[in-house]
């Protein structure tokens, strides 16, 4: 991710919200809710008002948070499909992202393959020529097929053990970031937080996407809206994490 300066951001995001957002529904969804909880079923069906998606524009099981407090990180493949890992976890034979030879030289992110590492590690004091060296001979043998694809360089710790999952993990990867975090979360019985929204609002078919996206919650058929329940109060809505990360990514 590029380095943004600031005041850019921030009049992304305004812009965001002047264009994409554009009335306050909050007394219309709890209006609503009140409504739904005393009516009698026949009568929603005849005015197309779902309970379950009220509810689901209110409150909404939140895996990220929940995975993330497990050490569990996101690592997106080549294809643009998501698996959400802890460090111990296993990713090919009884190799684990947590011991992995993978280190920082020379500004650079490495994973090499064992012999390598070893080298390394044998060196009496850390001479940067000779772990130049090693890494070089390390990427002529991967270059040549000798070593099982283990040579993988990167800028970053997450994209150099990125580029090593895209080749040699193989079991489920999901399309959406959302669904590899619940499976994280299903996979290991880990219990789901609560997020709960404190305002609605209705927004635009392009900024639902984007919403949706970030895991926010969007319901885009209530009483013919489409309807953001926020989930922040007490501030702009444009200096909101999502909609900065949203502005972001439009800038990257």
């Amino acid at each position: 991710m590029t380095n943004i300066d600031k005041s850019a951001l921030d009049e992304r995001a305004r812009q965001l919200v002047r264009e994409e957002v554009h009335a306050c529904v909050s007394m219309l969804i709890s209006d609503l809710s009140t409504l739904v909880a005393g009516a009698d079923p026949g009568l929603l069906r005849e005015v197309s008002i779902d309970q379950d998606e009220l509810i689901g524009i209110c409150v909404q099981d939140d895996y990220k948070s929940a995975a993330e407090d497990e050490d569990y990180v996101l690592f997106e493949n080549e294809y643009g499909e998501y698996v959400a890992l802890q460090p111990e976890d296993d990713v090919k034979g009884n190799l684990t992202l947590d011991n992995l030879g993978y280190f920082e030289h020379a500004g650079k992110f490495y994973v090499l393959p064992e012999e390598a590492v070893d080298e390394i590690k044998e060196l009496d004091a850390p001479d940067q020529a000779k772990i130049s060296a090693i890494i070089a001979t390390a990427k002529a043998r991967d270059d040549g097929g000798e070593t099982d694809g283990m040579f993988f360089e990167a800028d970053t710790e997450h994209a150099v053990l990125t580029s090593y999952l895209n080749k040699h993990y193989v079991d489920d990867w999901y399309n959406d970031e959302q669904e590899a975090w619940r499976a994280a979360c299903e996979s290991n019985s880990i219990s789901p937080h609560t997020r709960e929204a404190y305002e609605h609002w209705i927004v635009s078919g392009w900024l639902a996407s984007k919403l949706e996206e970030q895991g926010e919650m969007v319901n885009r058929d209530i009483c013919g809206l489409i309807v953001w329940g926020r989930c922040t109060t007490g501030q702009v809505i444009y200096m909101d994490g999502v909609i900065h990360q949203i502005a972001r990514d439009l800038l990257d």
